[in-house]
């Protein structure tokens, strides 16, 4: 990985690349990224926790609100999730549903979307067999095979993992802090002063100006997400 991020920077024309740039990288490199290596993450033998990993209470409360909400708007029976890791929360919605409204379950067709091939085997290990769940690598397929989706969209834990811009209030003004190379070689944090307008806007949007020394996180990638 460290490889790979060297010649990033190298290839920039200012040698140094955005937060946005590295989270990216070593999260998501379709062969040396965090999220793409074949290994547990989630749980007690992964590296961090996320409540369906504990308990499958927190599914099959969300399963009553899905429910719910299917009927009180009279949606399709479909359900998306995007970010399902492991697949845990899905079996536990699943298999609440199943109990709950058995009629509903046998129509129901489950999406999930999950960049992860390692995730995507777990889910499939996790999933119960009789039901419909079909599975989308990205988004953008989903899209692609149907354009007028309706039914529910929704995650757990999918926001926090984007990857985002850091800016730093230095002496007054708005600086962004990107990753470089000292002399060395080693990965050092380098402060430019702020040309994106993009980030301007934002932090005009949301009035939340850092004061002087403070630094916070834009996340752009996430706002075109949502769009």
């Amino acid at each position: 990985m460290e490889k790979i991020l060297r010649n990033l920077i190298a290839s920039q024309q200012d040698h140094c690349i955005t937060y946005e740039e590295y989270m990216n990288t070593v999260l998501y490199h379709p062969e040396k990224g965090y999220y793409q290596k074949p290994s547990v993450k989630i749980g007690k033998s992964g590296d961090f926790f996320t409540s369906p990993s504990v308990h499958p209470v927190f599914g099959h409360t969300l399963a009553r609100f899905l429910i719910d909400l299917l009927n009180k708007e009279q949606l399709p029976p479909v359900v998306c999730e995007v970010g399902a890791g492991d697949g845990r929360l899905a079996a536990a919605i699943l298999e609440e549903w199943k109990r709950l409204s058995p009629d509903s379950y046998e129509k129901l067709t489950y999406i999930i979307v999950e960049a992860s091939p390692f995730h995507q085997q777990q889910q499939k290990r996790n999933l119960p067999p009789d039901t419909s769940v079909v599975q989308y690598e990205h988004l953008k397929e989903l899209k692609a095979e149907t354009p007028a989706f309706s039914g529910i969209l929704f995650s757990n834990e999918l926001f926090d993992a984007f990857p985002v811009r850091v800016v730093e209030n230095v002496s007054g003004h708005l600086h962004e802090v990107k990753v470089g190379q000292d002399e060395g070689g080693a990965l050092e944090e380098i402060r430019v002063p702020c040309e994106d307008q993009r980030i301007f806007q934002w932090i005009q949007l949301y009035g939340f100006p850092p004061r002087e020394g403070q630094r916070i996180e834009i996340p752009l990638m996430m706002t075109r997400w949502l769009k």
